[in-house]
């Protein structure tokens, strides 16, 4: 009879003897324990009987649950799994079933009444034993995920370090290209400078530089329509791309579109270094002013 850990707690019942017992009785179906509990309240003037029912019960109640409560932490120690006491209150409250209740009443020496509440419940080791089960269960299962997480965000920061290390690497070789390219687009070998700037987008993809720099090379073979899908490919990588602004610029006021060239024309200003583009900037200044007369 005695298979659960349960009995080897039965010393813990908080000094409550007078008030509670505990037995084991047999079932067909499951092994049930009958718990026993006592609460007891005295009656305020302006009380009715039915309010004093309810808190002597509830005080019955929490004998009661006490004594499942110790059961159930019983069962979560020999399981190696600590549940908190909430989680206890939460699974006595599931496997605890109220069987009789009846009340008394008592007239004490002053003149009160006293209302007695005396329970009678039962608490379903087998139900109980198998939510524990399954609370194990969801515990290891939590920390598996747990656990799958951490290693997932650590290896997540690994791969991003790496990335940006590759990306410093990529964008230090495309350089090079882009140097040897710019030599080649003052010399006007627009053609070569193309391939030279080709290389650097194929070495570092997410270098806005490197689009923008094609993309001049592509304007000055008047492959427009080419040079805008790099001029916007460059600004969706760095919006504050200058050479991006003013290449776009150049081709709308091309096509007439006064509008969108101005205001691209402005935002170039707004980005450029002087030191790099002091002629665009003349030039930007004097289309800004030419288009917003007309």
């Amino acid at each position: 009879m005695n298979k659960h850990p349960f009995f080897r707690f039965l010393a813990l019942n908080l000094g409550m003897t007078a008030l509670f017992y505990m037995l084991p009785v047999q079932s067909a179906s499951a092994e049930l324990l009958t718990l026993s509990g006592q609460g007891e309240y005295i009656m305020e003037d302006n009380e009715t009987v039915g309010d004093a029912q309810n808190v002597a019960y509830r005080e019955a109640m929490r004998y009661i649950s006490q004594q499942a409560g110790v059961y159930i932490e019983s069962v979560s120690q020999s399981e190696n799994n600590q549940l908190t006491q909430d989680e206890i209150v939460a699974l006595t409250e599931t496997v605890v079933q109220v069987k009789e209740k009846r009340f008394e009443r008592a007239i004490t020496t002053d003149g009160k009444i006293k209302i007695l509440a005396f329970l009678s419940a039962s608490l379903d080791t087998d139900k109980a034993d198998a939510m524990m089960k399954e609370r194990v269960e969801a515990h290891r299962t939590e920390t598996q995920y747990n656990k799958a997480t951490s290693d997932y965000e650590q290896l997540k920061g690994e791969r991003d370090n790496l990335k940006t290390q590759y990306e410093i690497a990529a964008e230090g070789g495309a350089r090079g290209s882009i140097r040897h390219g710019d030599e080649l687009m003052e010399q006007k070998k627009f053609a070569e400078a193309f391939a030279c700037y080709d290389r650097a987008v194929n070495t570092a993809e997410s270098f806005a530089e490197a689009y923008s720099k094609r993309g001049e090379a592509l304007r000055m073979q008047n492959r427009d329509d080419e040079a805008m899908r790099d001029y916007e490919k460059a600004l969706s990588l760095d919006e504050k791309d200058a050479l991006g602004h003013y290449g776009r610029a150049c081709i709308l006021d091309k096509r007439g579109e006064r509008r969108d060239a101005v205001k691209e024309y402005r935002l170039f200003m707004d980005y450029a270094d002087i030191d790099f583009y002091d002629e665009e900037i003349s030039k930007a200044l004097d289309r800004i002013m030419k288009l917003d007369k007309s």
